[in-house]
């Protein structure tokens, strides 16, 4: 198998959008990114129940909320100004690469 990773523009702590599913037009920041199996951790989005036991240091069982990853084909950019998902493109400023809103040329860096 081939160690191939997915190159993306997208950076933690990213507002995305998600594209599809259940949670459609949801947006939340990015926490972690594995460019390797493609896939992103969203904050407050793909949420999982983990069911803990009673031990002797919880008495009480409790239910945890945990992200899961989502693949990076459902979610985009999304841009403050144009309240929507955006492609972006790149601008270099004073020999910087900038991403900016297709529609708005609002900077995301």
């Amino acid at each position: 198998m081939s160690d191939i990773v997915l190159s993306t523009s997208l950076k933690k702590g990213d507002k995305v959008v998600l594209l599809s599913g259940s949670e459609k037009g949801k947006t939340g920041e990015v926490l972690l990114l594995d460019r390797k199996r493609a896939v992103a951790y969203v904050k407050g989005l793909n949420l999982r129940k983990r069911h803990l036991k009673p031990t002797a240091q919880n008495r009480s069982g409790s239910i945890q909320y945990k992200e899961s990853p989502l693949f990076l084909s459902k979610i985009s950019l999304f841009c403050e100004s144009c309240r929507r998902a955006c492609r972006f493109g790149v601008q270099i400023v004073d020999a910087k690469k900038l991403r900016v809103c297709r529609r708005c040329t609002k900077s995301f860096d």
